[in-house]
């Protein structure tokens, strides 16, 4: 029997995520062999200066058989256990700065029943924010405190993580696990797409290798999506309309000896947009996520440089990107993964998510008898219902700012912003707690708890004191604050500082 041939157009997370994810779960056992190329051109470099994740990523380390401490010591790792969201709203009169987090660890409950009523109607006599009322995450973060511990195991813990890392050292490690599951690796450039009579790709043409034919085309050319678009016409929706940011500059900084490696992204809301602030092992990425409708470039450089203040003398980088998504990311016998399929903004770190669920979609529609056209159609359904949900949960974060000291907020809380189904659902809420019948169909990027985390931490709150009574469990409820200072001080004792345990994975490989 021929092998089923697949070809990878192009390296990066991406394509080596994909080469990698492919060649390990495809070839099990009473299974029809399976072949993967991937070329790469010699001159594209990984776009970013520090990537963040959300926590599903430990599941797809997992499904490779990675060793989590090599990847971290090798790739610059450490853990990310939240999203900490600075002056996305006007500071108070008591408070110079407002922030909140988005934790990834689920909130206590009260009994049987979600915490998130109870605080909502209590709130004033509990007097702590909703996050850190619902778990001790947040404290945490502001200790400085691990996610986990040095003896635990791989992509396990007492507290749900994910990772900051290099992403350019990912694709090394990436590339060589592919490689020994047997992918092959071509270094050039595809010149030509042929297409056979159905419209389907026949083969590509490269300039260094002849002709490139498989069963299976995956594009990861990235925001130029060769394949897709420019040989297959799939066409791309712009979302700037709703989502504004489109530029971002960039910037490496060093540590301080004494700094300590946080364990959240941190994104500070400025005049423009937003800047992210990464902490890798070894330094911290940052950048400014900016508009160009609202800023030049020149301006987003001096804002970023005025965030960094006495580390502002380093070199910058300029980026464009295309925000928007393909309704058709699977087109005849090609299938888009990555940037070629659509891009959210960075703000949740839904990138590499959004390339682990197309994998994992792949991987359950997978075309062994070439029946493409079913497939497709089911694929691309699943595909466009991930990035409308990633698009209605950014949106949310905008829409609910009571910042106006720019015309790119006050745009922003323009209901005419708004995709259609995000009007919807804030109407729902306003006068109760959304559960999970409140939120789109289908597997999503977020649950009904990081829907929490945004409304409650941006204060948007119900007017639910007409249901007080159909919550039975005021009494658990009223404790909780209680247990959560229980279990913080037992995670005090417990739970390692994240610079020391960083330094020992590092040291221990």
């Amino acid at each position: 029997m021929m092998p089923f041939k697949v070809a990878i157009i192009g390296g990066g997370t991406s394509g080596w995520l994909s080469a990698a994810y492919l060649s390990k779960r495809l070839k099990l056992p009473n299974k029809q062999s399976i072949e993967i190329t991937l070329i790469e051109s010699s001159e594209i470099g990984t776009i970013g200066v520090g990537e963040a994740t959300i926590p599903g990523i430990r599941q797809t380390f997992s499904e490779l058989g990675l060793d989590e401490k090599l990847f971290m010591k090798s790739c610059s790792a450490t853990f990310k256990q939240a999203i900490k969201f600075v002056d996305w709203n006007k500071p108070s009169e008591q408070d110079k700065s407002h922030y909140y987090y988005h934790n990834f660890s689920e909130p206590l409950k009260a009994g049987p029943e979600i915490y998130a009523p109870y605080w909502i109607l209590n709130k004033e006599n509990i007097g702590r924010d909703y996050a850190y009322s619902a778990t001790i995450q947040s404290q945490l973060c502001d200790l400085n405190l691990a996610p986990k511990r040095l003896n635990d195991k791989d992509f396990e813990g007492p507290m749900h993580y994910a990772y900051h890392f290099d992403a350019g050292k990912l694709t090394k490690l990436l590339s060589s696990e592919g490689k020994s599951n047997g992918v092959k690796h071509l270094i050039g450039n595809v010149t030509e797409t042929i297409l056979a009579e159905d419209g389907a790709i026949e083969k590509l043409l490269t300039k260094e290798h002849g002709e490139l034919v498989a069963d299976l085309y995956i594009d990861c050319t990235g925001f130029s999506a060769k394949l897709i678009e420019k040989s297959l016409g799939s066409e791309f929706t712009s979302i700037n309309d709703m989502l504004f940011v489109d530029r971002a500059v960039t910037a490496m900084v060093d540590y301080e000896d004494d700094e300590e490696i946080a364990t959240t992204t941190v994104s500070t809301a400025q005049e423009s947009g937003w800047i992210w602030d990464i902490a890798l092992s070894s330094r911290r990425g940052t950048g400014y996520v900016y508009s160009s409708k609202y800023s030049s470039k020149e301006r987003a450089e001096e804002v970023l440089r005025n965030y960094l203040g006495d580390k502002a003398n380093v070199s910058v980088r300029h980026l464009d990107m295309r925000v928007g998504y393909r309704e058709k990311q699977w087109v005849k016998n090609c299938v888009a993964i990555g940037l070629s399929g659509g891009f959210v903004e960075p703000l949740e770190s839904t990138g590499i998510y959004l390339v682990e669920i197309a994998l994992r979609t792949l991987i359950n529609l997978f075309p062994w008898q070439n029946n493409h056209l079913a497939n497709a159609d089911q694929f691309n359904k699943l595909m466009t219902s991930q990035f409308l949900g990633a698009i209605d949960f950014i949106k949310l974060h905008y829409a609910l700012s009571n910042r106006d000291d720019s015309p790119f907020w006050r745009d922003n809380v323009d209901e005419n912003t708004f995709p259609e189904t995000l009007k919807t659902f804030l109407a729902r809420c306003e006068n109760k707690v959304p559960n999970v019948f409140d939120l789109p169909v289908g597997p999503q990027c977020f649950n009904i708890f990081s829907y929490y985390s945004v409304l409650y931490g941006m204060n948007h709150l119900p007017d639910i004191d007409h249901m007080r009574d159909l919550y039975k469990f005021h009494e658990k409820a009223n404790i909780l604050p209680k247990e959560i200072d229980n279990i913080l001080e037992r995670a005090k004792k417990e739970l390692p500082n994240h610079k020391s345990l960083i330094k020992k994975i590092n040291a221990n490989m």
